[in-house]
């Protein structure tokens, strides 16, 4: 009867091959919830929680703690630092809410994909690190809240810009993101990124972001495209912290009713004031440069 043992180990065996449970790929690792795919209905969540955004947005990721981590493409290996585990790690920075010129409540989240270095392949003292000047992956995705109370996607982008230092883990991290009124209800996000130093100069970028589904003319708009670019600070130096040279600039708003605000771009040089004054095309879809008298203006509402 000595045989009866080892045909049951070969069940037991075989049955456990043929299971369809999941397994982690690594300790700490759990696959993502599915997302169930309606084609009537494709890009509807039930609500915002991370594993339902990471499950429509990101292909159902495995996750670390709050960590989406997921395979890239050929096509995204141009545009992502990959980690040491041949993956991307990606997490939810920022969710920030506003209602949009349709009154709808409406919300961008913003993510950010960092590359992971580690000791071993194991992930032994895995760390965020890159070169000097490059920034960690900034993308972001739009929704907005239905009747039914489910939130809709309008507009996502895995790879929207970069931002940061030494891959997001230096000083300032990958930046502030903001919410800017520029309209009668008409709201804009501004990525402000950290100050990037070098060769005696120091750099900080600034972008403002279109984030509403449609213009306030109501045909369509341009979500997630960069509406105005500007410079809020550079300076020369040959000490740090010693400017030889210095410019800062800070944005302005001059609100209108039912149109779009003007955008005045305040720039200090040298203790020197100038202004340029910028007003929205419709027809380029971005703030174009304008010019005006002299008006009184108040500083950049944000929230």
């Amino acid at each position: 009867m000595k045989p009866l043992p080892f045909l049951l180990t070969l069940c037991l065996l075989a049955a456990a091959c043929g299971s369809k449970k999941p397994v982690a790929a690594a300790a700490g690792l759990r696959p993502a919830a599915k997302h169930r795919f309606d084609p009537d209905s494709p890009y509807v969540l039930k609500n915002l929680d991370k594993n339902e955004v990471f499950a429509l947005l990101f292909d159902s990721p495995r996750m670390q703690n709050n960590t989406a981590i997921w395979n890239p493409h050929f096509s995204e290996r141009v545009n992502f630092r990959v980690s040491y585990d041949d993956s991307c790690h990606t997490v939810i920075d920022t969710v920030l809410h506003f209602r949009d010129q349709g009154e709808r409540d409406c919300a961008v989240i913003v993510f950010v994909t960092y590359r992971f270095i580690a000791d071993n392949p194991d992930g032994l003292k895995a760390r965020i690190s890159d070169c000097h000047s490059c920034g960690a992956v900034v993308g972001m995705g739009l929704f907005s809240l239905r009747g039914d109370g489910k939130w809709e996607m309008y507009d996502f982008q895995k790879a929207l810009t970069s931002s940061g230092i030494f891959g997001g883990a230096g000083e300032g991290g990958v930046g502030e993101f903001s919410l800017v009124s520029i309209g009668d209800n008409w709201t804009a996000l501004l990525l402000k990124e950290p100050v990037f130093a070098n060769m005696g100069q120091e750099e900080g970028d600034a972008e403002l972001y279109s984030i509403e589904e449609y213009n306030l003319n109501g045909f369509p708009g341009s979500p997630l495209s960069s509406i105005l670019s500007y410079q809020y600070h550079h300076s020369v130096y040959d000490e740090p912290g010693l400017a030889n040279e210095e410019d800062n600039a800070v944005l302005k708003v001059v609100q209108r009713k039912k149109q779009y605000s003007l955008i005045q771009l305040v720039t200090t040089v040298n203790g020197r004031r100038k202004t340029k004054s910028y007003q929205y095309s419709d027809d380029e879809n971005s703030f174009v440069p304008v010019s005006t008298r002299p008006v009184r203006t108040r500083p950049l509402k944000t929230r």
